[in-house]
């Protein structure tokens, strides 16, 4: 009797352990995995270049800079081109970024 009690036990702390775990890796997930992923293949090397036109500095405040941000939104139809994308600053990117 007391070893199946412990057996049972066992079993529940494991179940609570692993639920825990569940949780926390749904918890502390990036947020961009919810989001749309580019198509590497076609952004990344459109992404650098636009960076690179742009001398990797902000273009709305100039200073240093490694985010691309679309002009026109994916979401709306927008590109993965160099046309399309301009560097921004994480501050910029947040004020230029529609909700």
């Amino acid at each position: 009797m007391l070893a199946a009690a412990v057996a049972l036990i066992g079993s529940v702390v494991s179940l609570i352990f692993w639920l825990f775990v569940l949780w926390v890796l749904h918890r502390f997930e990036p947020s961009w995995s919810f989001t749309r992923s580019p198509d590497w293949s076609v952004y990344g090397p459109e992404r650098r270049l636009a960076l690179a036109r742009d001398g990797y500095r902000c273009r709305v405040c100039g200073r240093p800079a490694a985010i691309t941000h679309h002009i026109q939104p994916r979401r709306y139809g927008g590109a993965d081109t160099a046309e399309n994308l301009m560097t921004v600053c994480d501050s910029c990117h947040r004020r230029v970024e529609p909700p």
